[in-house]
């Protein structure tokens, strides 16, 4: 896997799919969650600066 320098947390689930990642940049902090269905990314919320988005 390549090295990411702009993320702080990569945490993978039980199947090896990305399930969380998160950064910070100009003082703002960007966490993203993702799901997954048969294998199939599903669904992503992003969090900034304490502001979900799906």
């Amino acid at each position: 896997m390549p090295h990411l320098l702009h993320l702080q947390t990569m945490q993978f689930n039980g199947l090896n799919e990305l399930h969380y990642t998160s950064s910070s940049f100009g003082g703002g902090q960007v966490e993203a969650s993702y799901q997954y269905s048969g294998g199939q990314r599903i669904r992503i919320d992003f969090t900034l600066n304490g502001i979900t988005k799906s």
